[in-house]
Formats: C-alpha cells, structure tokens, sequence
C-alpha cells in the first residue's frame, strides 16, 4: 500500500523485497497460527527519575524513522512473502498514569502481559507499539512490543540504547 503525501510519493514505498530467512521463518510459523501471540517481543525498561514524556515521545520518534525495520510490512504476492517498504506508521507511544492505583507496578504488569498476549494481524496489524507508563513522579516503565517478523531481542535492545541516547 501506497500513500500520497501531496502528490509525491516515496520510492521506498515502491520497494519489495523478499523476507529473510529469519522472517520467512517466523512468517511462515506465523501462518499456521494467525491467533497466537506467540510471536510478540517485548520488553519494559523501569526508568527512575523523572521523565519529560513529550521529549521522549520526540526522542521515540526519532529513533523509529531512523530504525529501517519498523518501516516494513510483510505482504502475500504471487512469490510468496515479501517485505515491502514504507513510511513507519508512527511509534504508537501510549502514556498511562498509574501512579493513582493502589499497586501501580501491578497494574503496570498487568497492562504489558495484556498487550504481549494480543494477536497481531501482519497483514494490517499494529507490529509493534509503546508504552511509557508512570508509576509515580520518579518511577517509570517503558514498554515495547514487537511482532518478531520485524525484530528480534537484539533488535528491541539496539532501540532501548538508541532512544535513551537520543533523550
């Protein structure tokens, strides 16, 4: 899929490439349980001090234009599965206040194993999402979720450093 951004459109939207082994493997797997979150990857970092949510919304932004594997889609063509490049869809950053509830890392807790047990849909699915999570002035989670065809454990690692670099 395409988008038209004032009549100009990106070449990269235009590119498809095959998957790599690695994510033919996880997309093939994937096929044969579309409901399983199985194939989630996640991760929470617990942030003590303060955090300027709007500047790390900025840092967040940053680090996902730059971080080329957020910007694929996994698509069926007639070859069989292919990765097609485009614009990433936004880091989708939620932020939750919990520091109200009466256990805010419970509730934190359970607010993560709840996103990690969604099913994901590759074809128009959210791949991957954010969450920075207050705990109370000083406490914070930031949590991320990815679907494995577009990163590995490595992967979510090398975004945490990035982002904590850039804020």
């Amino acid at each position: 899929r395409s988008s038209d951004r004032g009549g100009v459109m990106s070449a990269a939207q235009h590119t498809s490439l095959p998957l790599t082994a690695a994510q033919s493997g996880v997309w093939f797997a994937h096929q044969l349980n579309r409901n399983s979150p199985v194939y989630n990857v996640g991760e929470f970092v617990e942030i003590h001090g303060p955090v300027d949510g709007n500047l790390f919304e900025t840092a967040l932004e940053q680090v996902v234009r730059e971080a080329g594997a957020l910007h694929i889609r996994p698509t069926e063509e007639g070859d069989g599965p292919r990765q097609v490049l485009g614009d990433p869809p936004g880091p989708r950053l939620t932020r939750l206040d919990l520091s109200g509830e009466a256990d805010p890392e419970a509730a934190a807790r359970a607010y993560i194993a709840a996103d990690l047990a969604r099913r994901v849909d590759l074809g128009d699915g959210e791949l991957y999402a954010y969450a920075l999570i207050k705990l109370a002035e000083d406490r914070h989670f930031w949590h991320q979720r990815y679907h494995h065809v577009l990163v590995d454990a490595f992967g979510a690692a090398a975004v945490t450093g990035r982002v904590a670099r850039v804020y």
